[in-house]
């Protein structure tokens, strides 16, 4: 994977080829700590378009969050942007485990199917006849923390409107 982390810029170079970077939005809020990140970016509109987060607790175990909310900007790795400036700020060697907790409705209502991304394709998977470990890592989440070496996961519970996933080394 080809990375290049500028640190207190928001930019995160995944591939020569993509064209929108964390930078191309204005970071209106930010709030670091050692145990936590929670950082919102606008478009040039004042639109909010990419809030994160990701808390880490004293057992290495990442809880995050990431959303990006125009989804004609879905599949531009702003997401994975998002998601490697989390894991920068904790450090990859203090982190133990990545949770994924993917839901239906409330905060996804305005997804497509009313779903977050990750479950969309979690459930299409099973659909395909994957095993539900197979599907968790077909997800967004799966392959980004498959490329840290995560590459193990015990799915805590699944049902069509949610899934608890833990991804471990």
């Amino acid at each position: 994977m080809n990375t290049e982390i500028g640190y207190n810029t928001g930019y995160l170079k995944l591939d020569k080829n993509l064209t929108m970077n964390l930078t191309d939005f204005c970071l209106v809020d930010s709030s670091l700590s050692t145990n936590c990140i929670r950082e919102t970016y606008l478009d040039s509109q004042g639109q909010i378009i990419i809030p994160l987060e990701g808390y880490l607790n004293t057992m290495g175990n990442l809880v995050f969050v990431v959303k990006v909310l125009d989804q004609s900007l879905h599949g531009q790795g702003l997401g994975h942007q998002a998601f490697q400036k989390i894991i920068s700020h904790f450090g990859i060697d203090n982190i133990s485990s990545i949770a994924g907790s993917w839901h239906k409705e409330d905060e996804f209502a305005s997804f497509e199917v009313g779903m977050s991304t990750n479950l969309l394709i979690f459930n299409r998977e099973l659909e395909k006849g994957n095993s539900p470990e197979e599907a968790a890592f077909s997800t967004p989440t799966g392959k980004w923390v498959r490329c840290l070496g995560f590459n193990n996961v015990k799915i805590i519970t699944c049902s069509e409107h949610s899934v608890s996933a833990r991804f471990t080394r």
